[in-house]
């Protein structure tokens, strides 16, 4: 891997590693044997910080902020797939992402803000305000 890497998550089985750094690029490795199988430029990413893996997509965070999400069914058909969704709503670098076990929602947050923290409700693809509004709430109130 070109540059340093910030994160990595694996699929459910373990058999797949992604990984993302300081050069913007996304990683895809075969554990089984140990070897890259494809590497693709993470769109508009400078420095990829935070990376996440569900049954159906892939979630990469930048260090400006962005939140790409990929549907890792089209990721193998292109050399530079194109994110089915770029979510624009922290100003400041991506340190989690997250899912559920099913990967219907996932979870972005960066800890260098208080109260930072948005949800996606990826079956739709559809950003979630209200569930954000409730969660910012419950934040605030417990700690």
């Amino acid at each position: 891997m070109n540059g340093e890497v910030q994160d990595v998550a694996f699929n459910s089985s373990g058999s797949v590693m992604f990984s993302t750094g300081t050069f913007g690029e996304v990683y895809e490795w075969d554990m089984e044997n140990r070897v890259c199988v494809a590497k693709f430029p993470d769109e508009g990413t400078i420095v990829g910080s935070a990376i996440a893996v569900t049954p159906n997509f892939l979630a990469t965070g930048s260090s400006s902020g962005i939140v790409n999400v990929y549907d890792r069914e089209n990721m193998s058909n292109s050399s530079v797939p194109k994110p089915i969704k770029s979510l624009m709503n922290l100003t400041t670098r991506v340190t989690s992402l997250t899912s559920n076990h099913s990967g219907e929602i996932l979870a972005f947050a960066s800890y260098e803000k208080r109260d930072v923290i948005k949800l996606l409700v990826s079956i739709f693809c559809k950003y979630s305000r209200s569930s954000v509004i409730i969660l910012e709430k419950h934040l605030r109130t417990s700690l």
